[in-house]
């Protein structure tokens, strides 16, 4: 009975005590692992990251610290110890270079083992439950997965919209009292249709309008304020 004395008198103790004996053995077990799957050995934390099996883990750390590492040795420790297979790992990126990169480590680093592993972006896994929910294909505008057409709709909108008197004198007040990307509202305001720093503004507020899911009216009314 004497074991089980610490697990009645300080259950949450014994059970971190319990964990934490738990990864040193098997970090001693899978060392081959983590020595050789990266060019550069995984240190300590990261090890002890992959290795972590609660519900949600966390891991916090900066650019180029190893993250994409500590990713791909959880994907290969999982299979490996046959904890999951591999059609039941889910691997999301912000954007495509980070996607990319995650499988191009994978089939590097893994093999053929993780072929099965599905790796999206966010915008790829909405398009892929939407299919699964709609049960057709969806349709999206180029506006949402072109850069440089989204610029371009920008640039000729300013266009057209500037060329009513109304709406110009509502642009040139609105500058006047908060100036986007240093432009004043002044008589040459026209002349700053193509202005960068006005174009990433009007993007990042088509961005954050379309992500409150508004109408087309909203928009412009939004816009002419």
């Amino acid at each position: 009975m004497e074991p089980l004395i610490p697990w009645f008198e300080d259950p949450d103790q014994a059970l971190l005590e319990r964990n934490q004996l738990w990864i040193e053995n098997e970090r001693e077990n899978w060392k081959v692992l983590f020595s050789q799957l990266e060019s550069s050995p995984l240190n300590v934390s990261q090890q002890q990251s992959v290795l972590l099996n609660d519900d949600n883990n966390l891991v916090l750390a900066g650019a180029g610290s190893g993250k994409t590492s500590v990713l791909t040795a959880r994907v290969a420790y999982l299979l490996q110890s046959h904890l999951a297979q591999a059609e039941e790992i889910l691997m999301v990126a912000f954007g495509k270079e980070a996607s990319n990169e995650m499988r191009e480590r994978l089939n590097g680093n893994v093999g053929l083992a993780a072929n099965h592993v599905t790796v999206n972006t966010f915008h790829q896994l909405g398009l892929k439950i939407l299919r699964e929910v709609e049960g057709q294909a969806v349709n999206l505008s180029p506006l949402a997965t072109d850069d440089n057409q989204r610029k371009g709709w920008c640039i000729d909108w300013l266009k057209k919209h500037w060329m009513t008197p109304t709406n110009f004198k509502r642009w040139q007040k609105h500058l006047s009292k908060w100036p986007i990307a240093y432009l004043a509202g002044d008589d040459e305001l026209g002349s700053h249709v193509e202005n960068p720093k006005l174009i990433a503004w009007l993007e990042s507020q088509l961005m954050q309008l379309a992500s409150m899911a508004t109408t087309k009216k909203e928009y412009s009314a939004a816009y002419c304020r």
